[in-house]
């Protein structure tokens, strides 16, 4: 049984095309879910904990820690040709628990937290205190060298953090 509604298209009103009668510049822009070009931003970072889907030729989903960033605002952008991202616009780092380069990239990634928070309690400091945390930090770029040798779609690596 199908729960998919379907409209008759008779029964709705004719497109108004005044609605297009204005400039692509009249069209607010949104925030978006990128990676920012590589600078320096101030963010507000939460962690979260999810359960990604299995590699190919696996069974078990996958447990992540991740790292969702908002930009709040952009201090200097490394190369001054790039656009500035909107402010509210998201990105996110990814950890992938239960293998050792993923786990290894996580301590890295928390070690400036921990010491301030004063504790090295995973579940601690990924469910309770990095909720919400106004930091400055630097984005760059990584690439995945076997699918993307091109260089074409980055990840965001985010270094150089200091908490406010």
């Amino acid at each position: 049984m199908s729960t998919k509604q379907t409209t008759d298209t008779a029964d709705l009103p004719e497109f108004d095309l005044e609605i297009l009668d204005r400039s692509l510049d009249d069209i607010e822009e949104l925030p978006g879910f990128d990676v920012p070009p590589v600078g320096t931003y101030q963010l507000l970072l939460s962690a979260e904990t999810k359960m990604i889907p299995p590699k190919e030729g696996e069974k078990e989903a996958r447990p992540v820690v991740a790292l969702q960033y908002e930009i709040t605002g952009t201090i200097k952008l490394a190369d001054k040709g790039d656009a500035e991202p909107i402010p509210g616009s998201s990105f996110g780092e990814m950890f992938i628990l239960g293998n050792e380069f993923g786990e290894s990239s996580l301590k890295k990634a928390i070690a400036p937290y921990a010491s301030y928070f004063n504790t090295n309690n995973l579940r601690e400091l990924v469910k309770e205190k990095i909720q919400n945390v106004v930091i400055t930090a630097t984005v760059k770029h990584r690439f995945n060298r076997k699918t993307d040798p091109l260089k074409e779609n980055p990840f965001a690596q985010v270094v150089n953090v200091v908490i406010a």
